[in-house]
Formats: structure tokens, C-alpha cells, sequence
């Protein structure tokens, strides 16, 4: 009678058990399921200028590459925060370091501005909802 055959199968079927486990670690690290990129933009954006189109230029100058499409922007009057408009983004795409992307000028809020100002942007990360970037844009009387 063989005492041995009991052990050696049970020896095998942990070796298969182990390598199983271990490929399943192994896939789930490369393929990163468990990474969940939750981490909101990470950027400074600055107004640059107002384009031929009328649209205003924004440019990424610190910060990680992320996606246009990730992006809100809401303007609003110094003088009177009670009006907030959304912009919409005019340039698709990813912006990295150095890169500049469009915004339409918000036209029904230049047009209630009754003096010359200052126009408050500010950036949001759609995902997070988390405020990426902030600034202001001078307008002369003149533009509205």
C-alpha cells in the first residue's frame, strides 16, 4: 500500500493554487484596476490674451498634461458675483506645459457688465469638482 500518493497530489494542487494567485496578482498590478485615478487637475492657467476669433487664450503654466474634455470654466463680474456664467471651451484635446487653449468670451455677461472691470475666471475639474485655476481678465470699456 503507497502512503505517498495522497501527499503528492495535495502537493500539487497547492503549486497550482499558488500559481493561479500569482497570476491573478500579477494581472491585476498591470493592468491597474485597483489605481482608481481620482486625483483631481493639477495645473496653473493664466490668461494670455484675446485671439482674432474674440476668444480668450489661456496658457498651462505649471502642472500635469490632462484632457480639455475634463475641464469647466465659469466667469463671473468682480463687482457683481452674483452672475456666473459658463464658459465653454473652444480647443480640444490635452494641454500640457506651455500649451494654450481657446474660451469663448461669455457675451451675455460682458453685455450686462456696465463698466469697465474686471472679468473673474475660474477652472474646475469635472471629474473632482475640485478648483484647478483661477484668475482675472481685464476689460476695458471699450470691449462690451
Amino acid at each position: 500500500m503507497k502512503d505517498n500518493a495522497v501527499s503528492s497530489v495535495v502537493g500539487v494542487m497547492l503549486m497550482l493554487t499558488i500559481t493561479i494567485i500569482l497570476v491573478a496578482v500579477v494581472a491585476v498590478a498591470a493592468t491597474g484596476i485597483f489605481s482608481g485615478n481620482d486625483n483631481p487637475i493639477s495645473a496653473e492657467l493664466n490668461y494670455v490674451t484675446t485671439n482674432s476669433s474674440g476668444n480668450y487664450l489661456f496658457q498651462m503654466n505649471a502642472g500635469e498634461p490632462f484632457s480639455l474634455d475634463s475641464l469647466k470654466v465659469v466667469f463671473y463680474d468682480k463687482d457683481n458675483q452674483s452672475t456666473r456664467t459658463q464658459g465653454t471651451i473652444a480647443t480640444t484635446g490635452t494641454v500640457s506645459l506651455g500649451g494654450r487653449f481657446a474660451v469663448n468670451k461669455p457675451e451675455g455677461l460682458l453685455n450686462e457688465m456696465t463698466e469697465s472691470g474686471n472679468l473673474i475666471y475660474t477652472f474646475y475639474d469635472m471629474k473632482t469638482g475640485a478648483l484647478v485655476s483661477s484668475g482675472v481678465i481685464p476689460i476695458p470699456a471699450t470691449t462690451h
